[in-house]
């Protein structure tokens, strides 16, 4: 027989008469095996992915892989009002690609790359005050992505480019 894994939020709750209690009397034959913290369970809500270098934080052409640059005020602001609005943001960043960690540890030293996502972690609680998760892969809780290098939206299902006229390529130097 497999296992069945509820979450409820009942905190302060010991036993299975309260919880059954909580759901209006609905009757439940099960053992509590462990109590978790709901906070602690991650929150599947539609989130926003915001870029690191160029979008959040100046470009600096990456002194090192372990330096970000100066963040930009307003970016800064709109991600802390989301945050105030009670919305997931995530920093969307290739310094957390499995080909970038391959370059730094080709060319710095085996074991480096896992220090790129403590730097990230110490620069988000300097400059927005808290530890915002980090991913380079989108979901389909991704509501958002901003980005300096994204180049265009399409509408849904049509392959038509919403903003035309943005068509060039854009200049700009591709690191070996």
């Amino acid at each position: 027989m497999g296992k069945l894994f509820v979450v409820i939020d009942a905190p302060d709750t010991d036993s299975i008469a309260e919880i059954t209690k909580k759901l209006n009397g609905v009757a439940l034959d099960f053992d509590i095996i462990e109590k978790i913290p709901l906070e602690s369970i991650e929150r599947n809500d539609p989130w926003i992915g915001v870029d690191l270098d160029g979008t959040l934080a100046e470009l600096d052409n990456r002194v090192s892989p372990f330096t970000i640059g100066d963040p930009i005020p307003l970016m800064i602001e709109r991600v802390k009002a989301w945050l105030d609005q009670g919305i997931t943001v995530k920093i969307f960043t290739a310094r957390i690609s499995d080909s970038w960690k391959e370059y730094v540890t080709t060319h710095y030293s085996k074991g480096v790359a896992d220090r790129i996502e403590v730097v990230i972690v110490d620069w988000c609680i300097e400059h927005i005050g808290i530890q915002l998760p980090i991913t380079n892969k989108k979901d389909y809780l991704m509501a958002q992505l901003w980005d300096d290098m994204t180049v265009r939206q399409v509408e849904m299902n049509t392959g038509i480019i919403l903003k035309p006229g943005l068509l060039e390529w854009p200049q700009k130097t591709i690191r070996n």
